[in-house]
Formats: structure tokens, sequence, C-alpha cells
């Protein structure tokens, strides 16, 4: 399978192959795809991917008949970006397996902080399901400050909840009674949430002890 960087300049656009990469990137081409995380999913005959943009950020995407992935890379500010990742297909694990790849990949070559909207409705496709918003915290996201501040009006305040985030609420049992249906912080959020922007901090504990966590209940068939 051919690999191709797209490189584009302030003043033109040029291609250029895995060896030049290294020299106007800083990274291997390789590399590159590591921290997208594509190397969480199997690259099959007919996977198709490519990497463009303006230095210092590129967007890399990558699909097959199993996902399909979007991610930029900031090289400047060392920040990992997922504008888009949707599993196609029922594959268990398959968007944590790229998660995971995508964190250690990160850390290795000391990026800050992997970011990205957990968002809620529906593909371009009309048919595949966002579910960001109900997984990404339980991967370890945190809320940015203004998504906290929507998620406390919205969902705290306005149904007289206890939690102080959402991942306690995802996990809380305490029922709220919504017109005469008792439900669960998960089930409460499940119908009523919303999108939310957040951030993986690469060096927070708490992050990365909530996704080891969250393998660990996969792995034992409790999530």
């Amino acid at each position: 399978m051919t690999r191709r960087l797209i490189y584009k300049s302030k003043y033109n656009r040029q291609l250029f192959n895995e060896d030049s990469c290294l020299e106007f990137t800083t990274y291997s081409y390789p590399d590159i795809l590591a921290m997208s995380g594509i190397y969480g999913s199997t690259i099959t005959d007919d996977s198709r991917h490519t990497a463009k943009g303006k230095y210092p950020r590129m967007t890399i995407y990558f699909e097959n008949e199993k996902v399909e992935l979007v991610v930029s890379i900031n090289i400047k500010t060392r920040v990992v970006r997922n504008s888009l990742l949707i599993v196609k297909a029922p594959c268990d694990g398959l968007g944590l397996k790229i998660f995971r790849a995508q964190v250690v990949a990160a850390m290795e070559f000391g990026f800050k902080y992997i970011s990205g909207l957990a968002a809620k409705g529906l593909h371009t496709d009309g048919k595949t399901k966002y579910v960001g918003y109900l997984v990404w915290a339980k991967l370890g996201f945190i809320m940015t400050e203004k998504s906290q501040e929507k998620f406390k009006e919205k969902i705290i305040m306005h149904y007289k909840r206890l939690e102080n985030d959402l991942l306690s609420l995802l996990y809380s049992t305490y029922l709220t009674d919504i017109q005469g249906i008792e439900k669960t912080g998960f089930e409460l959020w499940k119908d009523h949430g919303h999108s939310w922007e957040g951030r993986f901090e690469l060096n927070s504990e708490r992050c990365k002890t909530i996704l080891v966590e969250y393998i660990k209940l996969k792995r034992e068939g409790l999530r």
C-alpha cells in the first residue's frame, strides 16, 4: 500500500513521501499515523488513509469498512484533536483500541493533550448515531470549563442532581423522577444530555486512571 503525506507550506502545496516527511515535519509518516490512533484498527487492503494540511497542523483521514477517523495533529502546540471517530459496524471495543493507541503514541512523543467534541446526534449518512457524549467521559475525557457550566445548568441544577461531574452522573444509581419515570444518571444523560467539548490531559493521573479502570472493566465484561 502506498503511503503518502501531503504537506502545504504557506506559499505552495507539495507532496512528500515517507522519507521527506521526517525532514519537513520532524516526524516520520508512521509516527504521524500512530498519533492518529489508526494502528488500533486493522489496516486492511480496503483501508484508505491520507494526511494533509498546513504546517504545523496536519489532518489524518482514515477509513475502512469498520471505522471512519479524522484526526488533526498540531506539531507546534503539541495537541491531538479527534474531529471524527465513527465505528460503522458492531466491533466491540474498536473505538477503545483506537483511542488507547492514540494515547500511547501521543504520550511517547510528548504531546500535551487530546481534545475532541463528544458529540450527540446523527452522522451525515442519516443513520449512524454519534455516541461520544455517552462514552468519552468513561475514557478519561474531562469537560472544558464552558461545557461544564452548561452541564451544571442544564442537567445538575435543572434535574436537582447531586453529582459534580459527568462521570459520576453516568455511574450513579440515584434515581430522578421525570414525568413519572424514574431514571438513573446514565438514563437521564442518554435522553437529555448534550454534546460537549473535552480534553484528555496526557500528564493527568486522573485521566489515565479513569482510562485504565475502564479498560479493566471492559476486559472483565463489566462495561
